[in-house]
């Protein structure tokens, strides 16, 4: 004569639940978006001799011949969640001071980011940087105290900085004979720089832990009952 095990109602729902949830289709973490602060800004130039402000109330982007000035952010990024997907990248600077460009009605600006060090130096002048993004910033529309806002358009550098060292560095470069000023941090009277990402984390199947755990429980149950 055979015997049936029968491993009750509820457990008997129970394991078919969690079955179930080891099936279930991966649920897509909502977007975050978050602002973050330069940890330190400030810009350099080497025409005339090495030249680094990190405490000025304005920062200068400009070109002139080999008189330039390059804007220098670092940022740290170690907040993001690990694995998380950069899905955009904006800068937002206010502006304030010079607006100019004596061959054109804007100003070209070009964006080169890399991982950094958390500091400014001479160094950031010229080291090799992915460039991320080519902006135009009209003269006869912009006004101090307007927002100018950049959006990256390659964002594998920052995505690298994402995945490994966290600390980021922006910079900042124009050509033919574009100057242009933004607020600092230490800017009293405008909102100093920001760079607004935002990411999405790697989708997970949902409470496949969980599952896991009450499968494993169910199954050791019916082998010792």
């Amino acid at each position: 004569m055979k015997v049936r095990r029968n491993i009750g109602i509820l457990p008997g729902i129970a394991l078919v639940v969690c079955l179930a949830s080891l099936a279930a289709p991966e649920i897509a973490s909502a977007d975050v978006v978050t602002d973050f602060v330069p940890t330190a800004d400030g810009f350099t130039r080497i025409f005339g001799g090495d030249f680094v402000d990190t405490t000025g109330t304005r920062l200068t982007v400009s070109q002139s011949g080999g008189n330039a000035n390059s804007i220098i952010f670092e940022f740290d990024l170690g907040s993001i969640a690990a694995g998380s997907t950069l899905d955009s990248a904006e800068l937002r600077l206010v502006h304030d001071g010079n607006i100019s460009n004596v061959i054109g009605p804007s100003v070209p600006i070009e964006a080169f980011v890399y991982a950094g060090d958390g500091n400014i130096d001479i160094a950031d002048f010229s080291a090799t940087g992915l460039n991320s993004g080519n902006f135009s910033v009209p003269i006869a529309t912009t006004s101090d105290g307007d927002l100018v806002t950049f959006d990256f358009t390659d964002l594998t550098g920052i995505q690298s900085v994402i995945d490994g060292a966290d600390l980021l560095t922006i910079r900042l470069e124009s050509n033919n004979f574009g100057v242009i000023d933004f607020a600092s941090s230490e800017n009293a009277n405008f909102d100093g720089p920001v760079l607004r990402l935002e990411t999405s984390a790697v989708p997970e199947p949902s409470g496949i832990g969980a599952a896991f755990l009450l499968c494993g429980l169910l199954l050791r149950r019916q082998r010792v009952s």
